[in-house]
């Protein structure tokens, strides 16, 4: 029983497209001489790509910041 508003459970949305993503992991792994690779890879590779691209636009607006006169 819900205290105060009952929601549905969250669902996690992803900035990678899912089937691309894993055409190119299917591919990286066989090349590697990986037999398979689990669709639960997905999730992941996923996360850390966002995280990732997060930090390099942090760097590159602290970069900006850096080689700007913001007194001008």
């Amino acid at each position: 029983m819900c205290a105060l508003v009952c929601l549905p459970p969250l669902q996690e949305e992803y900035l990678l497209n899912p089937a691309a993503t894993m055409r190119l992991v299917a591919r990286l792994a066989k090349e590697g001489g990986v037999k398979a690779v689990s669709d639960s890879v997905y999730p992941y590779l996923s996360l850390a790509a966002e995280t990732f691209l997060g930090q390099l636009l942090n760097n590159l607006v602290k970069m900006r910041l850096q080689r700007e006169d913001l007194g001008k």
